[in-house]
């Protein structure tokens, strides 16, 4: 008999381990997948998705989703699996001691089918709302850390505060909202499991009047059941919850999934380009209409002009005129809907866009400073 046991905890030690590598390295691979793919979506969108996407949105699917996926979601449906061996064993074990608890099964199932339905089409809008509602915590903070400078000199430290207070109670609202839904769940399955505790203790006194044919055989299998039912509080709730925190934790994907179907530059072009393109530095714009989107008016309408080659020209006009939209068109950052463009009597639509912005440098009106030092090489000069 001790062979036996032994034989069996070193299958079961076995098993559980092989279980725990698996998840834990399919769900590394896995999520080192989703973020290469994301990060080179996101790379080659273009221009208009990061004009109508808040930075704080694009953070929170790189640092709290992606988390996710690295670290909960392989955890999570490592306990679901196991949960759902530990409840198939007790239910065989039950039906093995007992037949008639066969009969309890499918009310019980239909219950405790509507009870997670319940709860879990509830938890999946909760997550999505929470998801949604730190989105914008994470981009106020990031803009207030930007324009700190701005919003000491004109004293609106109080209404961005305010603001920021504001956002953190909605989001605090959301997670309490989730919190009540998850201790609700756990009442309704404690009494569902004590049910189960009172039916197989009621089938061991009526069977052991013999007044039904209603029998557990011995003692020791009314011991062997009523040990076997009293988990199943634990595990109907573990269950439960580890099953509706996976869908939650899925919405984690779903959302990363979403960033993968964004539109993506288009990188390809037929003209290759010869070293030290553009020799002169010829511009030519051709009858060039541009829109940033085709709702939108026209931000450079029929425009031409030619810059001659080593030459300084100055554009100048009101905001909105257009300045911005010409250097736009020119590093292909928004399509141009009529018209072309001429480099050197080159037509940059038909470049590859790598190949044309490696050739081109911008000085953009907005600064970028980087933090920390930067280490020069040193050049010693001998005369």
């Amino acid at each position: 008999m001790q062979i036996v046991l032994c034989i069996f905890c070193v299958v079961n030690s076995s098993l559980t381990l092989v279980r725990a590598f698996s998840f834990a390295f399919g769900g590394l691979q896995a999520a080192v997948k989703v973020h290469n793919t994301l990060l080179n979506r996101l790379i080659n969108a273009p221009v208009q998705f990061f004009d109508r996407t808040p930075c704080g949105r694009i953070l929170n699917r790189f640092s709290s989703d992606l988390y996710v996926i690295d670290d909960s979601l392989p955890f999570i449906l490592n306990i679901l699996l196991a949960n759902f061996v530990g409840l198939l064993g007790i239910a065989v074990v039950l039906s093995y001691v007992q037949v008639f608890f066969l009969l309890l099964l499918l009310p019980f199932w239909y219950i405790y089918t509507k009870l997670q339905f319940f709860y879990r089409s509830t938890s999946r809008e909760l997550r999505r709302l929470d998801s949604v509602s730190r989105s914008p915590i994470y981009a106020s903070f990031t803009e207030t850390l930007d324009g700190s400078s701005t919003i000491r000199a004109f004293k609106s430290e109080d209404y961005f505060l305010a603001r920021f207070t504001e956002l953190v109670a909605l989001y605090q609202r959301t997670s309490y909202s989730e919190l009540m839904a998850s201790l609700w769940l756990s009442l309704h399955l404690q009494l569902l499991a004590s049910f189960i505790i009172s039916f197989v203790a009621v089938m061991a006194v009526i069977g052991s009047r013999g007044s039904l044919p209603i029998s557990f055989g011995t003692p020791g299998l009314v011991g062997l059941a009523l040990s076997y039912a009293a988990p199943a509080v634990s595990l109907l709730g573990s269950f439960l919850t580890s099953f509706t925190e996976t869908e939650k934790e899925m919405v984690s994907i779903e959302r990363a999934l979403e960033y993968m179907d964004v539109p993506q530059e288009e990188l390809q072009g037929c003209q290759s380009l010869y070293p030290g393109w553009p020799l002169q530095g010829v511009i030519e714009f051709q009858n060039v209409t541009m829109k940033f989107m085709p709702s939108l008016p026209a931000a450079l309408d029929d425009i031409t002009f030619t810059i001659a080659g080593g030459t300084h020209v100055g554009i100048v006009g009101r905001t909105g005129a257009g300045k911005s939209s010409i250097l736009n068109a020119l590093f292909r950052l928004n399509p141009i809907c009529r018209g072309q463009i001429l480099v050197d009597g080159l037509n940059i639509i038909n470049v590859p866009v790598r190949d044309l912005r490696a050739h081109f440098a911008v000085v953009p009106q907005s600064p970028f400073l980087f933090e920390g030092s930067l280490s020069l090489p040193l050049v010693s000069v001998h005369g």
